[in-house]
């Protein structure tokens, strides 16, 4: 991957497969969405008020065209005052975008076979409310 952020981190520019593993501890019960994590105009992680997840990915269409897909972990939502560890990852060959709970698949859904992943040297955003 050639672009680097000014500390010489990777940046995911270009990147095609993509895989992402965090760990999250809701302390609270909120009335609102809490972003965890985010990259803009590529993906977004967020915390919502009934404590399940949702993600969104943007991928680049064969045609050129963006297309936004969302995928959520509705029925499994995340203890309060315990930590979950959590993991998603996209393949473009197939498009296949799969979540994981504490190494548990908790969904595997096509959104869009033969797409690319709309990943760009943007930073990648960590913590409660990150939005790009």
């Amino acid at each position: 991957i050639p672009s680097r952020s000014n500390t010489g981190h990777e940046i995911l520019n270009g990147a095609n497969h993509l895989s992402v593993s965090f760990a999250v501890l809701p302390f609270q019960q909120t009335t609102s969405s809490t972003h965890l994590i985010s990259k803009n105009n590529s993906f977004s992680v967020a915390l919502q008020p009934d404590q399940t997840l949702t993600i969104e990915v943007t991928t680049l269409l064969l045609n050129g065209k963006m297309k936004n897909f969302s995928i959520d972990s509705i029925g499994y939502p995340l203890p309060l005052n315990q930590w979950s560890h959590l993991a998603f990852n996209f393949s473009p060959e197939t498009g296949v975008f799969k979540l994981f709970k504490n190494g548990t698949l908790l969904k595997s859904q096509t959104i869009s076979p033969h797409s690319i992943l709309n990943i760009d040297s943007s930073p990648v955003l960590i913590g409660p409310n990150t939005r790009s």
